[in-house]
C-alpha cells in the first residue's frame, strides 16, 4: 500500500481480503450502494464478494491510498539515537538490538547501504560469503538470497518487516548508517511498520518474541486507512 514505510509484498493480505465475506442486515431493509459513484473515487480497485441479507453485492477494495506519501527508511527511523550491536537504550522502549558474531560484524562493517550481498565475495577480510551461497554460484552461476547480510537503503521504502526483522541473516535488516554496525532495533522495526514511538511492546522474554509480534502485526496506518474506508462505505450504503 502506497504510503506505508515498507514495500508491501504480503500477497496473503490480498488473499485473505479476496476470501472475506461480510454479513450485514439493516433490520428489514436491504443495503444498496451506488457503485458508479464509488468507482469515480477509486482508480485502482479489486472486488470481494459480500452478502447483504439474501442479496449478493460487491465492495470495491482500494489497493492504494492516493493521498499518502512515500516514507523512506531514513525518514522513518533517522530520529532514533545510535546503538551498538547487542545494546539496549536506557530510555526508549524497545530500542534494543541483537548481538552479532565476530564474522557477522565483519560482514556488516564492509556492507554499503542498499547494495546486495555480492560484496562479501571480495572484502578486506577475504571471501565472507556463505559456503552454501558459494556452492550455488559455482553450480548455477547465479546468486541467491541476495538481501541477507545487507543494509537498508536510507532513501527508499523499507523492505517487508517480517518476524525475523532483528536478524541480518534473514533479510535486508542492517541499519543504513555505516557508522552503526548492527541490525535494526525492535523500535526501528516497529517504526517501519508505522507504530508510533510511544507504542510499547511488553515482553520480558527474548528479542525474538517481540520481533515476532512486530512482524506479524498489521501496520496501524494500513488498519486506519481501511477502517475509515469501510466506515465511509457502510454509511454510504446505509444511507442509500
Amino acid at each position: 500500500v502506497k504510503g506505508e514505510r515498507r514495500k508491501s509484498r504480503r500477497a496473503e493480505t490480498w488473499e485473505q481480503i479476496s476470501r472475506l465475506k461480510v454479513l450485514c442486515s439493516w433490520k428489514n431493509s436491504i443495503m444498496t450502494v451506488d457503485y458508479e459513484e464509488i468507482r469515480t473515487c477509486l482508480p485502482c480497485e479489486v472486488r470481494i464478494k459480500v452478502k447483504f441479507d439474501s442479496m449478493s453485492s460487491e465492495i470495491p477494495v482500494p489497493q492504494s491510498d492516493p493521498n499518502a506519501l512515500t516514507i523512506t527508511v531514513q525518514q522513518a527511523i533517522g530520529h532514533l539515537p545510535s546503538l551498538g550491536a547487542g545494546d539496549t537504550h536506557a530510555e526508549i522502549p524497545n530500542h534494543r538490538t541483537r548481538g552479532l558474531s565476530e564474522l557477522n560484524y565483519k560482514r556488516l562493517s564492509v556492507a554499503k547501504p542498499g547494495e546486495n550481498n555480492f560484496y562479501m565475495k571480495n572484502t578486506e577480510y577475504g571471501d565472507l560469503s556463505l559456503k552454501c551461497h558459494r556452492n550455488l554460484r559455482a553450480r548455477d552461476k547465479r546468486g541467491c538470497f541476495t538481501d541477507v547480510y545487507t543494509r537498508m537503503h536510507p532513501d527508499r521504502p523499507s523492505p517487508t518487516i517480517t518476524t525475523k526483522c532483528n536478524s541480518i541473516s534473514n533479510g535486508r535488516y542492517g541499519h543504513y548508517d555505516p557508522e552503526q554496525i548492527r541490525g535494526i532495533s525492535l523500535r526501528e522495526a516497529a517504526a517501519l511498520q508505522s507504530f508510533s514511538d510511544d507504542y510499547v511492546f511488553y515482553c520480558n522474554k527474548s528479542l525474538e518474541t517481540v520481533a515476532r509480534m512486530i512482524g506479524n502485526a498489521v501496520p496501524p496506518k494500513l488498519v486506519n486507512f481501511y477502517a475509515r474506508y469501510l466506515v465511509r462505505f457502510v454509511c454510504s450504503a446505509k444511507a442509500a
